[in-house]
Formats: structure tokens, C-alpha cells, sequence
């Protein structure tokens, strides 16, 4: 019986950690895409030659900007940039 109560003991910790660690990660997730999107948002400061310099348009940029807040922009960015490039090849 003394094991058993044990088990679902480290069992319930195990459930907790998991959660907390969820939790941090969610929470970090949350904090690199807010910071991201506050650094792509200086870059409709940019005129189109800039952003030319860079693989993006300001459509790039604008659609990167109008994902859900919780989501990280810099990923539609990169998308964007990988689409142009691969593009600029194909005849």
C-alpha cells in the first residue's frame, strides 16, 4: 500500500512539473514574440529601397504584423523572405 501511495505521489510532482514547465515555455513563447513584433514593427519605418535591401516588401510587413498577438511575426517574415528568394531563382 506504502508503494502505491508513493507512486501517485511522484506521479502527482511529475503532473506539476510538467505544468510549470509547460507554463515557462508557453510564458518565453509569449515574451519572444511580443519582442519580435516590437522590432518588426520599426521596420514600416523603412521605405521600400530598405526593405527591398532586407528580401521583404511592405506587404511582407504588414501581414507579418497582422498575425494573432500571441504568435510570433518573425516567422510570416521569414516565410515571406524564403518565398522572394526561392521566386528570384524559378524562371
Amino acid at each position: 500500500m506504502k508503494a502505491r501511495h508513493h507512486s501517485a505521489a511522484t506521479e502527482g510532482r511529475s503532473i506539476l512539473r510538467d505544468l510549470a514547465h509547460a507554463l515557462v515555455s508557453r510564458t518565453s513563447a509569449l515574451t519572444r514574440a511580443y519582442t519580435n513584433r516590437r522590432q518588426i514593427a520599426k521596420l514600416r519605418g523603412l521605405d521600400e529601397r530598405g526593405l527591398q535591401d532586407i528580401g521583404l516588401t511592405r506587404s511582407d510587413v504588414d501581414r507579418a504584423m497582422m498575425t494573432p498577438w500571441y504568435d510570433d511575426p518573425s516567422t510570416a517574415l521569414s516565410n515571406a523572405r524564403r518565398a522572394h528568394r526561392f521566386n528570384r531563382f524559378v524562371i
